[in-house]
């Protein structure tokens, strides 16, 4: 009899799950160590559940499925992305395994993980281990209809217990995975399509099909970038339009940004951004994308979106040694809010240990200098992270 670390393990691959993500912690680890056991590629540990969550999401957006293997604490310390990933959607499943150590004997303090989901609205089920690999396989076909991350909780305790071996299933009768398709209203986080994403997610909630939820609600206005910007949004994004019509001739298959001033290039004429979720996200989102098959992909910051956040999901890209693209606006402030100053030499500081990586851009407006550092840096087989001075 298989215990059930080994059941749950036997089942993402019998689901052709292709990206698993998982930070050390009570009940994930042994179920990894498992799944590491039997995955068709290598699979490394995540130090911060944050991107490690972000990097499965962006795998499930662009078409494979994928799930993420953390602690309930774990899923606490990935609200960020799990709060804004219910606005953005999946496309392929996307389930998140919570191993609940319901003692507090392996934890900080005994949490209440159920309350949590229930409040920030992801759909779960908590299972026992009976019918834990069959919960997760639905979780699956749960999550591609409804096109929403979804969770099961386990008690962290029960990975150990012996199972009934999981049923198989052909894979060559399973329906074909939904395929990339650039989506911004549905996959771009922002604050000019919130209302209709809060609707949209509602709809699901309630558990109205996608078909019926598409006939109902009007989809939002685009804008035209940058004339059609609110006013301080569209002198910041002035300055940027050299830069992006350069870069929109570099993008490989997929471009993240963050719910900053790189995902109001997403819109016409530049069509540079096709998926955000939080301030600091394009990261990991990016490399997701990357384990996903799509070539070339790229990320866009802002300065203090990767101090505060991007700067964790580089580390995953080291860890991968993958040859990510990643371009930072070296604003010197928080610019979408409202020009708070970053002390000086942070995000040099930050960078410190990708200095080899680094390329520079001293002037966006000069395009010659844009157009031969987007190059170099879309032609690399290694990771570059290209620094545009804005200030």
């Amino acid at each position: 009899m298989p215990l059930l670390s080994q059941a749950l393990a036997a089942t993402l691959l019998d689901c052709a799950v292709s990206v698993v993500t998982h930070v050390p912690g009570y009940g994930a680890a042994e179920t990894f160590a498992e799944w590491q056991r039997v995955a068709p590629t290598p699979a490394p540990l995540s130090f911060h559940e944050e991107p490690a969550f972000t990097i499965a999401h962006g795998a499930a957006l662009c078409g494979v499925r994928s799930a993420t293997l953390l602690k309930s604490h774990g899923l606490a310390k990935a609200a960020n992305s799990a709060v804004d990933a219910l606005f953005a959607g999946t496309v392929a499943g996307f389930v998140s395994i919570i191993f609940d150590d319901e003692t507090g004997a392996h934890s900080d303090c005994i949490f209440d993980v159920d309350a949590f989901l229930r409040g920030i609205g992801i759909p779960f089920q908590r299972c026992t281990p009976s019918d834990a690999a069959e919960s997760l396989r639905t979780a699956f076909a749960t999550s591609e209809r409804m096109q929403l991350p979804v969770a099961i909780i386990l008690d962290a305790a029960d990975v150990n217990c012996e199972v009934s071996p999981p049923r198989s299933e052909s894979t060559a009768s399973a329906p074909p995975l939904p395929g990339w398709e650039r989506a911004i209203a549905h996959h771009l986080v922002s604050p000019l399509f919130a209302p209709y994403q809060r609707d949209r997610l509602r709809a699901k909630l309630r558990g109205e099909s996608l078909h019926s939820i598409a006939a109902t609600l009007a989809p939002p206005t685009i804008p035209v970038v940058p004339n059609d910007l609110p006013g301080p949004w569209r002198e910041a994004a002035f300055r940027l339009v050299p830069f992006f019509e350069e870069f929109r001739n570099v993008r490989g298959e997929v471009v993240a940004g963050d719910t900053g001033l790189t995902s109001l290039f997403a819109f016409p004429p530049f069509d540079c951004v096709d998926i955000t979720t939080y301030m600091g996200g394009s990261v990991p989102l990016a490399i997701g994308a990357m384990l996903a098959g799509k070539r070339g992909a790229w990320c866009g910051t802002g300065d203090f979106s990767f101090i505060a956040a991007g700067h964790l999901g580089l580390i995953e890209a080291a860890i991968r040694q993958l040859p990510l693209k990643l371009f930072i606006l070296d604003n010197g402030a928080a610019v979408v809010t409202g020009g708070q100053p970053i002390a000086p030499g942070m995000l040099e500081r930050v960078l410190a240990g990708y200095s080899h990586f680094v390329r520079r851009i001293g002037q966006p407006s000069d395009r010659q200098q844009v157009r031969q550092v987007l190059q170099e840096a879309a032609a690399a087989t290694e990771m570059r992270i290209v620094v545009v001075e804005c200030r």
